[in-house]
């Protein structure tokens, strides 16, 4: 009586599609071994990423500020156009 052994083989792992199945979980192992290397290797990305945007929002508030104290001093001129002129050579 068989039990569905071929030469202590199961049967779906023999021929192509066993070296398919067997060649993909071996593909699937290799990467789920070094997922974690991946995830934790890019760290040092986003925080330099955060000091850059950091120093970005430093800067804009600085010509914010600029624009803001540029407008308030011309804004008893009336004239736009001056005013937008100043503001731009500034």
């Amino acid at each position: 009586m068989s039990h569905g052994l071929d030469n202590g083989m199961l049967p779906f792992l023999g021929g192509t599609i066993g070296f398919i199945i067997i060649l993909f979980l071996f593909v699937h192992a290799v990467l789920w071994f070094f997922l974690p290397f991946a995830i934790f290797g890019t760290k040092e990305k986003p925080d330099n990423i955060e000091i850059e945007i950091e120093s970005t929002n430093k800067l804009l508030q600085v010509i914010d500020n600029e624009i803001k104290e540029t407008r308030l001093s011309n804004k008893g001129s009336g004239n736009v156009e001056e005013v937008h002129m100043n503001a731009i050579h500034d």
